[in-house]
């Protein structure tokens, strides 16, 4: 199976994406998923293929907007410093999409 492939999306794709990225890594692993986590600027995502997006609320719509031909999971995150809400808000799509029993 491949690893699933999670996008990490702020505004400029440094600090706050970089925390929520290695969060969302203790969070795969707590789920028992192998997987790639990768942080982009909001202005760059159209030329990324994710299974899944993590950004605050903040970006959603904006990246519905961006996304909108992809059928890409966008997860808003709350603390990014919460691991149990990301695994928490991660299981359902990680279900959906094949990684997850």
């Amino acid at each position: 199976m491949k690893n699933v492939k999670i996008l990490v999306v702020c505004g400029a794709g440094a600090g706050s994406s970089a925390i929520l990225m290695i969060n969302a890594k203790k969070a795969l692993a707590s789920l028992g998923i192998s997987g790639d986590v990768e942080t982009s600027a909001l202005y760059m995502i159209t030329a990324q293929s994710p299974d899944i997006i993590l950004t605050s609320k903040t970006f959603v719509e904006k990246i519905e907007e961006k996304m909108s031909k992809k059928k890409i999971p966008i997860i808003p995150i709350t603390s990014f410093v919460n691991i149990q809400e990301i695994s928490s808000k991660l299981k359902n799509p990680l279900k959906d999409l094949g990684f997850l029993e």
